[in-house]
C-alpha cells in the first residue's frame, strides 16, 4: 500500500494517514533505523511520536535511556528481549501482538534473540521530536554484550 500517505483537512486541524513506506529509516543514536513515521518536521505532533523499526537478527540496541520521555513498543513480528534497569538487570520478552511500557528513565536496550529472523514493531514517544531524549549509556553496553554473547 505504498503511496497511500495523504492530509485530510479540516477546519482547524488535519487527520493524517501516513504510510510507513513512504518514510525513509534513519539511525537512531543507539544504533537502530526507525521510519519516524509521526514526528517533527515528518507530521506535526504535539507531545507524540511515532515509528516503524526492524531490529536485524542477532542484533542489539545501544544501551540507553529516555530522561524525561516514556515509551511504548508493540512487536509486530519477530521475539524481543529488552534488558531493563539500572545495570540493565531485568529482562522481558515480547513476541508479536504485545506491548511494553518503558517509562522515563529506565536503562533499556532491545535484543533480537533470533540468528535469522528481524523484529518488526512500532514504536510511540512521548517526545514530538522522536529522537532527543535519547541519552547513550555507554558504561553499561559491556551487560549488553555479556547477554548477546550468551544468548548466541
Amino acid at each position: 500500500m505504498s503511496g497511500a500517505s495523504e492530509r485530510i483537512l479540516s477546519t482547524s486541524r488535519a487527520l493524517v494517514l501516513v504510510d510507513p513506506a513512504d518514510i525513509p529509516a534513519v539511525a537512531e543514536p543507539h544504533g537502530l533505523r526507525i521510519s519516524p513515521v509521526v514526528s517533527r518536521p515528518g507530521v506535526c505532533t504535539s507531545g507524540i511520536s511515532g515509528g516503524v523499526l526492524e531490529v536485524p537478527p542477532a542484533w542489539a540496541a545501544r544501551a540507553h535511556q529516555h530522561r524525561d520521555t516514556d515509551v511504548i513498543v508493540v512487536v509486530t513480528g519477530g521475539h524481543a528481549l529488552t534488558l531493563w534497569g539500572e545495570e540493565l538487570e531485568n529482562e522481558t520478552h515480547q513476541g508479536p501482538g504485545q506491548f511494553v511500557h518503558i517509562p522515563a528513565p529506565i536503562p533499556h536496550a532491545v535484543v533480537n534473540l533470533s540468528p535469522d529472523t528481524p523484529i518488526y514493531a512500532m514504536e510511540f514517544r512521548a517526545d514530538s521530536d522522536f529522537s532527543r531524549d535519547m541519552h547513550l549509556l555507554p558504561h553499561l553496553q559491556d551487560r549488553v554484550n555479556a547477554r548477546v554473547q550468551a544468548i548466541h
